[in-house]
């Protein structure tokens, strides 16, 4: 059973890893492609990372994928930027902000228990 302090001790790690990603793939456009050539095997590397602790997120916490393929956390980190964009999202006809990893857990928490309409 995985328990908010480890749900946000892992998607902690899940925004470093992320925010470092970044960071690498910035100093191409500051100093050239040429650091990408020594520098990308890292990114895929972190790309695998988050792949594997949002899978293992995902499996304790007993989540399915939606029709797209994705879940709350998946979501979170692909398509929000771990909390960064897009934050806003429609549940039961309310706009809920999951921009902070509490409120995402809620609301994970409020579609396992059933009250959440789809």
């Amino acid at each position: 059973m995985i328990t908010y302090n480890d749900f946000e001790r892992y998607l902690t790690k899940i925004q470093r890893i992320h925010e470092l990603e970044d960071k690498i793939l910035n100093l191409g456009d500051e100093y050239s492609d040429l650091v990408l050539e020594y520098v990308s095997p890292f990114a895929y590397h972190g790309v695998t990372m988050e792949d594997e602790l949002i899978d293992c997120l995902e499996k304790g916490l007993n989540l399915k994928p939606d029709e797209y393929g994705d879940t709350w956390i998946s979501y979170w980190v692909w398509e929000t930027d771990c909390g960064q964009r897009n934050t806003i999202v429609e549940i039961d006809n309310k706009e809920v902000s999951i921009a902070e990893i509490a409120n995402l857990w809620k609301v994970i928490e409020w579609e396992r228990s059933g009250e959440l309409n789809e």
